[in-house]
């Protein structure tokens, strides 16, 4: 709301901005957009009345998506749509990557931005680097082969190639004591594993950061003040969780962290973070889940009203990985770094794309996760997803 003088009413007043400040663009030059996230609620005189400000965002905004925020922001009152002619956001008529930084640059990103992932003080299974995972009993099974399986290589050499999610092949962890040792993981091995991409049509940098664990531990089902550890539910082994930060192309400003959690995730803004050290943002992994959560505290998969659900347990500790420090580049979109960067090694990721087989195993019933599911000790059924 624009009100000419010097006087006037309105939840906004300003003076109308001058013409050098307004500029008309052309409707090739921009890209649909949707409104995101709350700026203001207002509640206002009368029942059920409201005045809400939103921010806008690119509705295709994959690595490849050519729309461009601007810090843009849509009005409604009443709880009535914005509209949905009008709304636009800037978009690259051709996807221009110039601005992506180098592989030093990325190096360099990392090492100022990088979180530090935090686990909760009775975190049993703990993350470690997948080549630890490889070298302590981690084995290779092929349908009709042997019933013991082959080790595998600390690199994931000997993995075999190409092929599909066929089921011909699987990896399992060790019965008895070496597998429940296996399952709790090693923290002084972890390290985070960088996937580095453009976003918001080349303006921003994605660093999505994986962190491997061994095991996923059962989940615990909260019912009001009581809670219930949940024998079977949740549990798997190769537990793959990951968080994103970005940052601008432009300024070099971190502008946010997406939080992955079960069945979804959020991004946070730069100026909600909680930092440690400066500059790098807190991430705080769920107990037995390894979800990721901004801020410590319980969170429900569930009604949090009637406070029944599966329960989150965030909390900082003296267990944590330093993101900044303990990494790996494996992959970058982008021609220019790639063209530098090494290679990933086939380490059994199940993100590593279309065309590569899915390493998981399973035993008898508890299926949780796409990294597959694992119950140790249980029956001797063998599934590969």
């Amino acid at each position: 709301m624009i009100r000419r003088g010097s006087s006037g009413t309105g939840p906004i007043w300003r003076w109308s901005p001058p013409l050098e400040e307004v500029a008309c663009v052309r409707e090739d030059l921009t890209d649909e957009c949707e409104p995101h996230g709350s700026l203001l609620h207002l509640q206002l005189p009368g029942p059920s009345s409201f005045f809400t400000v939103q921010g806008v965002r690119p509705v295709r905004r994959g690595m490849w998506g050519k729309g461009v925020c601007v810090g843009t922001f849509c009005c409604a009152a009443d709880g009535l749509p914005p509209r949905e002619h009008g709304m636009a956001c800037l978009g690259n008529v051709e996807l221009d990557l110039s601005a992506m930084p180098t592989l030093e640059q990325a190096h360099a990103v990392i090492r100022h931005y990088g979180p530090t992932l935090f686990f909760h003080p009775k975190e049993v299974y703990l993350p470690s680097s997948v080549s630890w995972f490889f070298k302590n009993g981690a084995a290779l099974y092929k349908r009709g082969g042997n019933t013991t399986g082959e080790e595998i290589d600390g690199e994931g050499s000997n993995l075999p190639g190409g092929g599909c999610n066929d089921g011909e092949y699987w990896i399992d962890v060790p019965s008895g004591e070496r597998g429940r040792a296996v399952c709790r993981g090693n923290i002084d091995s972890a390290e985070l594993y960088a996937h580095v991409k453009p976003a918001m049509g080349g303006t921003c940098t994605d660093v999505a950061m994986w962190v491997f664990c061994p095991f996923n531990g059962p989940a615990r089902l909260k019912l009001g003040p009581i809670s219930l550890p949940l024998a079977k539910t949740g549990r798997h082994v190769g537990d793959w969780e990951h968080f994103t930060f970005r940052v601008s192309n432009l300024t070099s400003e971190l502008m946010g962290v997406y939080y992955s959690q079960h069945s979804g995730g959020h991004w946070v803004d730069a100026s909600a973070l909680e930092y440690i050290d400066g500059n790098r943002p807190v991430v705080y992994s769920s107990r037995n889940g390894h979800a990721s959560y901004a801020y410590p505290g319980v969170y429900l998969q569930g009604s949090a009203a009637l406070g029944v659900g599966i329960r989150n347990d965030a909390a900082r500790s003296s267990l944590f990985v330093d993101s900044s420090a303990r990494y790996r580049i494996v992959a970058a979109d982008w021609r220019s770094i790639w063209a530098r960067a090494p290679l990933p090694s086939r380490s059994g990721c199940s993100s590593c794309g279309s065309g590569v087989r899915r390493w998981c195993t399973s035993r008898g019933s508890g299926w949780s996760g796409w990294s597959g599911a694992y119950l140790p000790g249980s029956g001797a059924e063998r599934r590969a997803c």
